[in-house]
């Protein structure tokens, strides 16, 4: 996990993300100029498409049907992690963080991801799908 400040994109922190032994990245379409830099690695980037914008006073064109299959597939996967953030502000009510530095922000962050994932070790506990079905998502 890597925290920055607010000046600065989502996108240039991507890299240092990487552990190493990733085959795809998922990505949404704000890493659409990332795709060189993860082929080079030998990753292949599932980044969602975008329309891309017409010239002045023409309507922008809309997506393939290819194009929006492919988004319909990566968003499937994309809802499960977009769950975790709105768990963070549902259940434990935290839409923005209430500490000032990097350190202090990161250790509040990192807090929320481990309360997060009690919680939901805990359903899958009641629901009987045991320690696997943790690790694994179901």
């Amino acid at each position: 996990m890597v925290v920055t400040g607010a000046n600065v994109h989502d996108s240039q922190s991507l890299l240092p993300v990487l552990v190493g032994d990733e085959q795809t990245v998922g990505a949404d379409s704000g890493y659409v100029g990332k795709e060189k830099d993860l082929k080079a690695l030998g990753i292949q980037p599932r980044i969602i498409k975008r329309r891309v914008r017409g010239k002045q006073h023409e309507p922008t064109p809309e997506l393939t049907a290819s194009q929006k299959r492919f988004n319909g597939l990566l968003s499937k996967v994309r809802a499960r992690v977009e769950h975790v953030f709105a768990g963070w502000k549902t259940v434990f009510k935290k839409v923005r963080v209430s500490c000032r530095g990097l350190v202090r922000v990161s250790a509040e962050i990192l807090g929320l991801a481990f309360g997060y994932n009690c919680r939901r070790y805990g359903f899958l506990v009641r629901r009987g799908v045991g320690f696997s079905g943790f690790l694994y998502g179901f």
